[in-house]
């Protein structure tokens, strides 16, 4: 395919000689350009038929998310509990 025109629904319009070296350069460093690293779909894709999606991967949830879920709930709880101690000084 030599596509003269590509307005998808992300990104700018592309055309002409610029889009064929765009996907020409995609094509070529497909792993490297477009594969994610980590995440749901890596080491295993959807399956699905005729009648719609049979499988769907776990969701991959690394490390790094866990350790910010962590700070942000501490951070929270930390915030909560100050507020209701300011509040319990001024009514005492």
């Amino acid at each position: 395919m030599q596509p003269e025109i590509a307005a998808t629904d992300h990104g700018l319009p592309m055309s002409g000689i610029q889009l064929r070296n765009a996907l020409t350069g995609l094509a070529e460093n497909f792993r490297e350009m477009a594969v994610p690293k980590a995440g749901r779909y890596v080491i295993e894709s959807a399956k699905a038929d005729e009648k719609g999606i049979k499988h769907v991967p776990k969701l991959y949830v690394g490390k790094g998310y866990i350790a910010t879920l962590a700070i942000l709930s501490a951070l929270a709880a930390f915030t909560v509990v100050r507020q209701l101690d300011k509040r319990h000084k001024y009514f005492v």
